[in-house]
Order: structure tokens, then C-alpha cells, then sequence
């Protein structure tokens, strides 16, 4: 496997107990947030392309908030590597919806009884329509108001800060 993200994705990747190598072929590429992106580590990742390799996203996040501003996210290395490759990722995290099932397995308990608390309505309210759940956009990151109203992806409910999840139960 080969994973274009984070050193802790790496390492989770390993602890999985899977195989990562760092050149050559690989049976999956993983493309991720990766804030280490060079022309060298791209050229290593279109090289790990053969005859049926699985292209994974971890999400499709265009961009992430920091304290000084938003920073290019997930989407931006998946973007290179489908401009790369022509390869059509299958994308495990947000928008999907499977590893928010795969959460609610775990706890024992439905999707219908759960809240997706984001700020990104591409995403993280994506997946809870896509889900079928209650949603909480909150006005402090990535997408703004203008964005909601033009995507017609209807949060359930409208927070101006993680402060204010509270009022809802």
C-alpha cells in the first residue's frame, strides 16, 4: 500500500498490519491530507499505479481551517492524484457514509439517534443527509452561510459555535 497523507495515517495504516511501501507498485493507493506534498513524493504516487490498484480517499475535504486562515485539505492530493491518473477514487470518509455506520456498529447503537456536528457542508452535512440523520452546521469553519443556501444541502440545525451544541438537547 502505498499512502500519500500524514505520518500518523501511515503508522495507523501499519498498526492495521498492513504493508506500506514508499516506491514501486502497490496493490492500493491511499491519498489523504498531506501537508508534506512535493513533486517527488506526487511522482511516487502516479508510479504506484499498475494494472488494478485500488485508489482510496480517506475524504474529499477541499479545505481545512487553521488558526491563520483555511489550508488546502484532503481533496487537494485526491484532486492531484485523479489529475494524475484519470483514476475515480473510492472515497471511505466524508461525504460517504459508511464509517459513520461503521461508528454506530461499534457503539451499539442506529444512525437515527446520532448528530453530525460540522462545518463544512460539502462533507460533513453531506453525510448526514446522505445518512439520514440530524445535522449541525456551525458557522465557525469552512463553509458560510452563502454556501448552505447554495448547495440546497439542508442542515437540521444552524450553530454560531461549538458552544451553543448544548441548546439542542
Amino acid at each position: 500500500m502505498f499512502v500519500l497523507g500524514q505520518p500518523e495515517l501511515v503508522d495507523e495504516v501499519r498498526d492495521a498490519g498492513l504493508d506500506v511501501v514508499d516506491d514501486g507498485v502497490a496493490d492500493v493507493v491511499v491519498a489523504a491530507y498531506d501537508d508534506r506534498i512535493t513533486f517527488d513524493r506526487l511522482t511516487r504516487a502516479l508510479r504506484a499505479f499498475g494494472p488494478g490498484t485500488v485508489f482510496v480517499a480517506t475524504n474529499r475535504d477541499r479545505s481545512t481551517p487553521e488558526p491563520d486562515g483555511l489550508v488546502p485539505g484532503a481533496g487537494a492530493t485526491v484532486g492531484a492524484v485523479e489529475g494524475m491518473t484519470g483514476h475515480d477514487p473510492l472515497v471511505v470518509g466524508k461525504p460517504e457514509t459508511r464509517l459513520g455506520e461503521i461508528a454506530a456498529e461499534t457503539l451499539g447503537i442506529s444512525l437515527d439517534g446520532c448528530l453530525m456536528v460540522g462545518d463544512n457542508v460539502h462533507t460533513d452535512i453531506l453525510m448526514a443527509e446522505r445518512a439520514g440523520i440530524d445535522s449541525a452546521f456551525v458557522r465557525t469553519g469552512v463553509s458560510s452561510e452563502a454556501d448552505v443556501e447554495s448547495t440546497g444541502i439542508r442542515p437540521t440545525h444552524v450553530l454560531d459555535s461549538l458552544a451553543d451544541l448544548p441548546s439542542l438537547f
